[in-house]
């Protein structure tokens, strides 16, 4: 499971998944990250150095 910084991701709970409230970022919403697909690029691979 995706972490938030410092953390281990153990300490995330249902509620805060369900709430949106867990600190997982929400990729989507950066454009950097969706930059690849909307070019056409369905293959490309987001790695922590790039995201």
């Amino acid at each position: 499971m995706a972490a938030r910084p410092g953390s281990n991701g153990a300490d995330i709970t249902v509620r805060q998944l369900l709430n949106h409230s867990s600190g997982i970022p929400n990729y989507e919403d950066n454009p950097k990250y969706l930059a690849p697909y909307l070019a056409g690029d369905l293959a490309h691979v987001t790695t922590p150095s790039n995201s």
